[in-house]
């Protein structure tokens, strides 16, 4: 063999192998990228898992305790119950009924009057956008430790 044809040999020889490294790398980054992305459902998936089991846990903490005190069964249902639907008279005004710590008084409720109901969906004195679900929940949560003592005329 010739010097020439061995420098020739050589140079395709080094093509061959960049070519052979170039495919590998892309096929790496390609699989790696799918390795990311199971990787990011799997913990998707596992943190849905847990949020799911804590759930069922809370049922199942509930469920037991209003087995072994059954004062709490009433009182659970105190709380959680709409506060509008023990009014026994219509409040004057929505700004009263809020002021009361009322707000959407459900057509059921003697306290409803079509009136105070501007959308018509069926509630009346509808909460402020501004009110947030830690302030609702502070409300079952008061009414959950007043367990219906102080209940509103």
């Amino acid at each position: 063999m010739t010097p020439a044809k061995v420098a020739d040999f050589r140079r395709k020889d080094l093509r061959e192998r960049e070519h052979k490294v170039r495919a590998l790398s892309r096929r790496f980054r390609k699989a790696s990228r799918g390795a990311d992305t199971r990787a990011w459902l799997g913990r998707i998936g596992r943190r849905a898992l847990v949020i799911y089991w804590i759930g069922c846990l809370a049922v199942i903490a509930v469920g037991l305790a209003a087995t072994l005190h059954p004062e709490i069964g009433p009182r659970l249902a105190f709380a959680l119950r709409d506060p509008a639907m023990d009014l026994a008279a219509p409040l004057p005004s929505c700004a009263a009924a809020h002021l009361a710590g009322y707000s959407d008084i459900p057509v059921g409720s003697t306290a409803y009057i079509a009136r105070q109901d501007g959308d018509l969906d069926g509630l009346a004195c509808e909460s402020y956008p501004h009110s947030t679900w830690a302030e609702r929940t502070s409300r079952v949560w008061r009414r959950w430790q007043d367990g219906g003592a102080n209940r509103h005329p």
